[in-house]
C-alpha cells in the first residue's frame, strides 16, 4: 500500500485538496463507490457524494469530519481516502476501516490511502509498524495562502490535487 499524506499548517487547505481528489476520482466513469462514510451526508451515490463535496468546497466546510472514509474503486486500483487529519489515531482508525470495507466488499486490499497531518507529525514513524505492507509514504505540502480570496485559495487546492493524483496515476 501507498500512503499519500497532504502535509500542511492547520487551515491551509488540506481537506480541500483531498476533496478535490475525491471529487475528480468519484467523477470518472468508472470509478465505482466501496463504502462512504460522513456525519453530514448520508447519500453514498457518485452524484450524492459530489454534490456533497462541491457543497462543502462552496460553504467552505473545512472541518476534516466532513468525509470519515471513502473507499472507491477504479482501474484495478483500491483507494481509501479521509478527511481526518489532525490525530493519528483518528486515520489509523480510518485506515483500519478502509481497509476493513475494502476486503470485505472486494477481497482486495487497500492499494492507495491518501489522508492529511500537520507539519508537526512525523507521519514515517506514526504508519511505521501498522500496516502489513507498506510501500512508500509520499507527501504533498499545502501552504497557507496570505490572501484571503476563496477562489484564489480553491485554485491552490485544485493545482495540489493533480499532482497528488499525478502521484497516484491519475
Amino acid at each position: 500500500m501507498k500512503i499519500f499524506s497532504v502535509v500542511g499548517v492547520s487551515n491551509s487547505g488540506k481537506n480541500g485538496i483531498i476533496k478535490h481528489c475525491m471529487k475528480t476520482l468519484i467523477s470518472m466513469k468508472e470509478t465505482e463507490v466501496v463504502y462512504f462514510s460522513s456525519n453530514r451526508n448520508k447519500d453514498s451515490s457518485k452524484t450524492g457524494i459530489i454534490s456533497f463535496i462541491d457543497k462543502s468546497i462552496e460553504e467552505g466546510l473545512v472541518t476534516d469530519r466532513n468525509i470519515k472514509i471513502l473507499v472507491i474503486s477504479i482501474a484495478n486500483k483500491i483507494i481509501g481516502l479521509t478527511t481526518y487529519g489532525d490525530s493519528f489515531k483518528d486515520i489509523e482508525l480510518a485506515l483500519i476501516k478502509a481497509q476493513e470495507k475494502a476486503v470485505n466488499k472486494t477481497g482486495n486490499e487497500l492499494d492507495y490511502f491518501v489522508c492529511a497531518r500537520h507539519k508537526k507529525n512525523n507521519i514515517r514513524n506514526e504508519f511505521h509498524g501498522k500496516c502489513k505492507k507498506l510501500d512508500e509514504i509520499m507527501t504533498i505540502k499545502s501552504v497557507k495562502l496570505k490572501s484571503e480570496s476563496k477562489d484564489k485559495w480553491n485554485e491552490e487546492n485544485k493545482k495540489h490535487a493533480e499532482e497528488l493524483l499525478e502521484k497516484m496515476g491519475y
